[in-house]
């Protein structure tokens, strides 16, 4: 700037509080950079937007950045989760001030979950990690204890090898089942029927967990599960008193708790 002047405008908005001070929506640097330079005036136009609304804000100076230079879907993924996080935006709203897919902008969010050394590794290589490959990672950072080494190791991989998005997801599935805990068997099991018809079981496994499951066809109305939540706290009070007949116990504390039902 002290060489060739400034060439392009800042653009600002005037704040809530103060018409005679304004925000830079778009042109920070160059505005310090003025400041540095102890430049008395800077050329800068008025833009029409809401400076109370972030998401306005922030659309009106993405569009301005990303005219003159390119944002890259990391950062403006990141840049989207803080306003979300903020409670500033919704990923509906971005999508819509933005005309891009509501999908398209969930699959970008998905940089967020990325520590600082895997973005960096990932902005370095950025053309072997657009959104769409950043989405089938992210899943892992929830999955793996040692996310952090382990996402990194796969993100050279991907890069070294130079895998497809077919290879990725094969080399995520790969890993998901080498982390998958190994699935319990139940050492006792009984059916619940209705009639004839199995509608659950009750499992006992190895630990001594016991487990009832209800079929996902079985259609119980809330206020029916939270009855069945209280007679099952009522069996649970039973199973560990000292009482030797466990029915007995069942139906002296439902009667203590519904005695018009004795």
């Amino acid at each position: 700037m002290a060489a060739t002047r400034q060439r392009h405008p800042i653009s600002v908005v005037p704040t809530p509080e103060h018409a005679s001070k304004y925000f830079v929506v778009d042109g920070e640097t160059r505005w310090k950079g003025a400041q540095q330079l102890k430049w008395k005036e800077i050329w800068a136009v008025q833009v029409d937007v809401d400076p109370a609304n972030p998401v306005a804000f922030y659309i009106e100076s993405f569009k301005h950045t990303d005219a003159t230079k390119p944002i890259s879907a990391i950062d403006q993924g990141l840049r989207w989760s803080q306003l979300i996080q903020q409670n500033a935006a919704s990923a509906e709203s971005i999508a819509h001030e933005l005309e891009l897919y509501k999908a398209t902008v969930s699959k970008m969010l998905a940089y967020s979950k990325f520590s600082p050394q895997v973005l960096e590794f990932m902005h370095e290589n950025s053309d072997r990690f657009p959104y769409s490959i950043a989405s089938l990672l992210a899943p892992l950072v929830d999955s793996s204890s040692d996310s952090d080494d382990v996402i990194l190791a796969m993100c050279k991989k991907i890069v070294d090898e130079d895998f497809s998005r077919r290879s990725v997801e094969a080399l995520i599935k790969q890993k998901t089942a080498e982390t998958r805990p190994p699935r319990r068997s139940a050492v006792a099991a009984r059916t619940i029927k209705v009639g004839n018809r199995p509608i659950g079981s009750l499992r006992t496994y190895e630990n001594g967990n016991v487990e009832m499951k209800v079929s996902g066809d079985l259609v119980v109305p809330v206020d029916r599960m939270n009855q069945l939540a209280e007679l099952l706290q009522i069996a649970a009070d039973a199973l560990v008193s000292s009482s030797e007949d466990f029915a007995d116990a069942v139906i002296s504390r439902l009667k203590e708790v519904k005695p018009d039902h004795g």
